[in-house]
């Protein structure tokens, strides 16, 4: 077998597209790449091997997950992973963060590199792009105290033509909504709330708050972070939203299970 020194570099690789294969299919993939496995390796031991076979022939690596300041420098967690630490975080040196003016919570797209010097783990070569706009073009934005509140100026319809519902009526007509604008559904225990969410739909349920708008806004796109719900309201919404562009987050428990 020759060397990887001797090798062509791979073609580019994304991390996003590991983080997709299940258990079975990092373990085929590392098969042909002629990368060995370790028998107690988990899924995200499988993930960072592969990432750094890919970077030590010379091949490029690629990333999008959403910042996490520690201090002065930064981590990237995973939507995949519902945000939750692991093995496969790269880290983000502080002098990307202070030559872009970033901070926690956006989403960045990145090459990655392998470790120098001190550093532990994968780490952020360069940034591409901050909430899909261009490094080239990414101004920081303004601190959210200082910025001035303006009332909606275009309508989010909830009502599609292709899928017509009540419920989706009744809300554009009693309160409806604008981009810019928050909501809020607050009741007692067990009236409805969820339900007022949850439609019918021919092959499954629907979630017309977080399906309608893309439907009839195709720029649009929805995170949604759930916290503290019920195990069934946050599966069905895993259930909706992990098929589409949409991007599912919960938190701890929360979680529906995936494989380690």
């Amino acid at each position: 077998m020759s060397s990887p020194e001797a090798q062509s570099p791979p073609p580019p690789l994304a991390l996003d597209d590991l983080q997709r294969l299940p258990l079975d299919g990092l373990i085929s993939r590392a098969a042909g790449i002629e990368l060995r496995v370790r028998p107690d390796s988990t899924r995200h031991h499988l993930i960072l091997d592969q990432a750094r076979h890919q970077l030590h022939r010379g091949g490029v690596l690629t990333g999008k997950g959403l910042l996490e300041k520690s201090g002065d420098s930064g981590m990237i967690r995973w939507a995949a992973f519902d945000l939750r630490p692991g093995p496969e975080d790269i880290f983000v040196p502080t002098a990307i963060m202070r030559q872009y003016g970033i901070g926690p919570g956006l989403m960045l797209e990145f090459t990655i590199r392998l470790p120098r010097d001190r550093e532990r783990g994968l780490v952020v070569a360069a940034l591409q792009a901050i909430e899909c706009i261009p490094v080239s073009e990414w101004k920081p934005p303004v601190d959210f105290e200082k910025l001035t509140p303006l009332f909606p100026n275009r309508r989010i319809l909830l009502e599609t033509a292709v899928n017509p519902e009540v419920a989706a009526r009744a809300v554009d007509l009693v309160a409806p909504l604008g981009m810019g604008q928050r909501g809020l559904i607050a009741s007692p225990p067990r009236v409805g709330k969820t339900i007022l969410l949850h439609l019918s739909h021919p092959k499954s349920h629907r979630l017309f708050a977080t399906t309608a708008p893309t439907a009839a806004h195709s720029r649009l796109e929805i995170c949604a972070s759930t916290t503290t719900c019920r195990l069934w309201t946050i599966w069905s919404w895993h259930f909706v939203l992990a098929s589409g562009k949409e991007a599912p987050l919960c938190s701890g428990n929360s979680a529906p299970p995936r494989p380690i």
